[in-house]
C-alpha cells in the first residue's frame, strides 16, 4: 500500500494496486498563482528530489500526486504549452530537454499577471482612510484649542 497526497489542497490517497482509497478528500484548497505554474513547482520539487515521483492527478484540484520518495510508482505524464512549444515531464525526464530553471522563468513570464487597477476598491479604500483621518483630526484641533483657551484664559 502506497500513500500518496496532493501538496496543494492536502488530498491524501491509499493505493492498493488498482484500488484508491481516499483516506482525505481536500479539493477545497487552489493554488494561488497560475495552476500551470503551481504544477510546475510541484513537479520541479520532485524532480530535485524534495518530493516523491508523480504518480497522478488530484481529483480535487487537478494538480500532481506525489507519492512518498523512492517510490516504486507507474509516472504520470504531464504537459506545459509554452509560447516556443509543448513541453512534456514523463518519468522525471523533460522533452525537449531544457533546465528546470528555464521552464520556470518561461512559465513565471507567461503568466505573470499585472496590476489589477479597480476605481471602486481605490475609491472605497480613499473614503475609508479619510474617514479614519479625520476624527483624528478634529481631536488633535480640538486638543490644541483647549489647551490654548487654558494657558490664555486660566
Amino acid at each position: 500500500m502506497t500513500e500518496v497526497s496532493c501538496v496543494t489542497c492536502h488530498r491524501r490517497e491509499h493505493w492498493d494496486g488498482p484500488e484508491h482509497h481516499v483516506v482525505i478528500a481536500g479539493g477545497l484548497r487552489r493554488p494561488t498563482e497560475a495552476p500551470a505554474l503551481a504544477a510546475w513547482r510541484v513537479i520541479a520539487r520532485s524532480l530535485a528530489g524534495e518530493l516523491g515521483p508523480v504518480a497522478g492527478e488530484c481529483a480535487g484540484c487537478g494538480m500532481p500526486l506525489t507519492g512518498p520518495p523512492g517510490a516504486d510508482l507507474a509516472t504520470w505524464s504531464w504537459r506545459f504549452d509554452l509560447p516556443d512549444g509543448p513541453l512534456t515531464v514523463d518519468g522525471g525526464r523533460l522533452s525537449p530537454p531544457m533546465a528546470p530553471a528555464d521552464v520556470t522563468a518561461r512559465l513565471e513570464a507567461l503568466h505573470r499577471r499585472g496590476w489589477d487597477l479597480r476605481p471602486t476598491t481605490w475609491l472605497f479604500q480613499g473614503c475609508l482612510i479619510a474617514g479614519m483621518l479625520v476624527p483624528i483630526a478634529l481631536w488633535v484641533f480640538g486638543a490644541i484649542y483647549t489647551a490654548a483657551f487654558l494657558i490664555n484664559y486660566w
